[in-house]
């Protein structure tokens, strides 16, 4: 298996919700249960991305994986890893959002399992089943084509419904996991940023814009974003349905 190392960017500054990271989530700092469950799985090491101490202090005072600061001004949780992949030696680069649970270890081995030489930049989707979804624009929508390649994300709906087509639309959400080979990882962020890219707040509209081929990895497997405070209720209940074993 290619070397991968899971890389979790974490800021405490959002202008949705001061302080994410640390918030606690049944019982723990949020960025602490995010660890806690990728920890077991096949990746050769865990690194979260900072440029706040206080994120440093709480991780590190729990000694579960490695801290690494990085610059203030990135723009982007993608610029902020690829600073520190920029150091490291590994074939792969998995990049975990620092507000975002996952079901446990065994959907990333599942992640792991599909990375294959031709992977560039990719990142994780997933079925909407909640059509309220498609109107909520801190879900992205995604477009996969037929060669597994995304072709478009947006923030929304797509594609619409222009009421012509008889069968059934199957919409796809973005899951905020990617995986990066390591060199292109660098490339893609030494690129400059694209209006469509500013236009919709999405980072990797960037790879896109510029013909990067950005491969969707469909999943199932159950995932919950904190995005303001009124996610935290749903976290919790998120973490007892799947309790880390």
């Amino acid at each position: 298996m290619k070397k991968t190392i899971a890389i979790i960017p974490a800021r405490y500054d959002s202008t949705r919700f001061q302080g994410k990271p640390l918030k606690p989530i049944a019982g723990k700092a949020l960025i602490l249960n995010v660890i806690e469950r990728i920890k077991n799985s096949e990746l050769s090491d865990i690194i979260v991305a900072t440029d706040d101490k206080r994120i440093k202090e709480t991780v590190e005072n729990e000694k579960i994986c490695r801290v690494i600061m990085t610059k203030e001004e990135h723009s982007c949780g993608t610029d902020r890893i690829a600073e520190i992949a920029n150091k490291l030696e590994a074939d792969y680069i998995l990049n975990v959002q620092g507000d975002q649970l996952v079901k446990g270890p065994e959907m990333i081995n599942s992640i792991l399992e599909k990375i294959d030489d031709g992977l560039q930049l990719s990142t994780l989707y997933t079925n909407i089943e909640d059509r309220s979804e498609l109107k909520d624009e801190n879900v992205v929508k995604v477009i996969v084509n037929s060669k597994e390649n995304i072709s478009y994300m947006s923030r929304c709906p797509i594609p619409f419904d222009k009421g012509t087509f008889t069968e059934k639309i199957n919409y796809y959400k973005q899951i905020g996991i990617y995986v990066f080979n390591r060199k292109d990882l660098i490339k893609f962020s030494k690129l400059k940023p694209t209006n469509i890219e500013h236009i919709e707040g999405i980072e990797l509209l960037r790879a896109i814009d510029y013909g990067i081929p950005l491969r969707g990895i469909y999943s199932d497997f159950p995932t919950i974003d904190v995005d303001v405070p009124a996610d935290i209720d749903v976290a919790e209940k998120f973490i007892h349905k799947f309790p880390i074993r």
